[in-house]
């Protein structure tokens, strides 16, 4: 059996986006190729295992969510990271558990306006303050979690389903907010 030709196809359309990436996504698609491995590390620094492939898995997913923010590599890289976390992470909070938090936050909010277009998109100041507004509100409702999920674990040894419950309150609260609050800005 003869080998089967290299098709070039892919490696020339990528080529030809990243040549035609504005400033604005070229820095957008920045922070979602870093911030998965960043994530990684933060576990690392934590007390978790030496990463090796997971470390390996986060840059790669993280190169294919830059390259395709509009697709399912962004929410596969926050998968495999929260997988690892959970996995080989250590089980109690740490600071590097909220760095690691807010970084995949960046790394979701990044992806999705960056898919909010083409790849030549400019974003203008209103966009750029309206997602950093939204953004800061969920960075600060994860702060308050962790703070709080903190506060309680010094006072008693609860465990992983108080964490649990409070990630689910705060998720609804948040998403009750977004579904009643009015679109325009």
């Amino acid at each position: 059996m003869s080998p089967q030709p290299v098709s070039w196809g892919l490696l020339r359309r990528t080529v030809h986006t990243v040549v035609l990436l504005s400033a604005e996504q070229q820095w957008l698609r920045a922070v979602v190729l870093v911030t998965p491995p960043l994530a990684v590390l933060c576990a690392v620094a934590a007390g978790a295992p030496a990463p090796g492939a997971a470390l390996v898995g986060a840059a790669l997913l993280g190169l294919a969510s830059a390259a395709r923010p509009d697709s399912h590599w962004p929410a596969a890289a926050l998968a495999a990271v929260g997988v690892y976390w959970l996995g080989w992470g250590p089980a109690g909070l740490s600071w590097w558990s909220l760095a690691a938090a807010l970084l995949l936050l960046g790394c979701h909010a990044a992806a999705a306006l960056a898919s909010l277009g083409p790849p030549g998109m400019r974003v203008d100041a209103v966009t750029w303050r309206t997602w950093a507004r939204r953004t800061s509100v969920v960075a600060a409702a994860t702060v308050g979690v962790w703070a709080l999920a903190w506060g309680l674990g010094r006072l008693a040894d609860t465990g992983h389903l108080v964490l649990t419950v409070l990630g689910l309150l705060a998720v609804a609260v948040v998403t009750a907010g977004a579904l009643t609050r009015p679109t325009s800005d």
